[in-house]
């Protein structure tokens, strides 16, 4: 979910930044939204689902992911539409979206024994 929003937004930022006279400011904003309301989203479906209701499935599982993306899209319109473009906004965004990207890669080597990286048995 991570690396493929952010492929998204990245790569529609260089796209569309001429054509649309687009801010920085506020599409970084708008993308680290976007990417946290995803991710909070798919974690807290599955977790519900599989142990607050004792439903696994697959179809569920993706259902997910075509829950989340479009909901995170339109909350990162609104919040690009409405946010006023300020420094704090560019950086507070930039450093989430790295040390997001530093914790998957972290992660993925060196998952923590907690419940939510421990694979059901």
């Amino acid at each position: 979910m991570f690396w493929p929003l952010l492929l998204w937004w990245g790569v529609g930022y260089l796209v569309f930044h001429d054509k649309q006279n687009l801010s920085l400011i506020k599409w970084t904003a708008a993308a680290s939204v976007s990417i946290f309301i995803s991710m909070i989203f798919i974690v807290s479906w599955y977790y519900t689902w599989v142990n607050g209701l004792a439903v696994e499935s697959s179809i569920i599982d993706i259902g997910s992911l075509f829950v989340a993306v479009p909901l995170g899209q339109l909350l990162s319109i609104h919040v690009y539409r409405v946010i006023q473009p300020r420094r704090m906004y560019l950086i507070i965004s930039i450093v989430f979206v790295v040390l997001m990207g530093i914790l998957f890669i972290y992660f993925t080597f060196a998952a923590p024994d907690i419940p939510i990286f421990v694979p059901p048995s």
